[in-house]
């Protein structure tokens, strides 16, 4: 990460809004019986993508402060490559593909989420 791109993401981690983006996940996560609209699922869809587009530099920035190489950092930049190729991939046309995208987001979201709130490293807990 170059040196201009770090103050943009910690700009963007004063934006992040913890609880309506739990809110998002949780609403694409939800069991239903019925599969939803396809424009709900259109609607769900954009609001992961700027979550993720939120918290990829984030948690990216801290991961490349971890031990480059060390199983956690290799395990973790892996998570975050797939939630790269799974961002550049389209919902599909169909209902189901569709709602199986907008679960996959969900998971990636929650993934990125979970990893944002982890305490830094170096930062100070009190």
């Amino acid at each position: 990460m170059t040196t201009t791109e770090q103050p943009r993401a910690a700009e963007m981690a004063d934006n992040i809004d913890v609880d309506r983006i739990a809110l998002t996940i949780d609403h694409a996560l939800a069991e239903r019986r019925v599969l939803p609209p396809y424009e709900e699922l259109t609607d769900l869809e954009q609001l992961l993508r700027r979550h993720i587009q939120l918290l990829l530099p984030v948690v990216q920035e801290r991961t490349n402060g971890m031990d480059r190489g060390s199983a956690a950092w290799y395990e973790r930049q892996a998570a975050l490559d797939s939630v790269r190729h799974l961002v550049d991939r389209g919902m599909g046309n169909g209902l189901m593909s569709a709602t199986v995208h907008v679960q996959e987001l969900g998971r990636a979201c929650r993934f990125l989420l979970d990893y944002y709130r982890e305490v830094p490293r170096g930062a100070s807990t009190a």
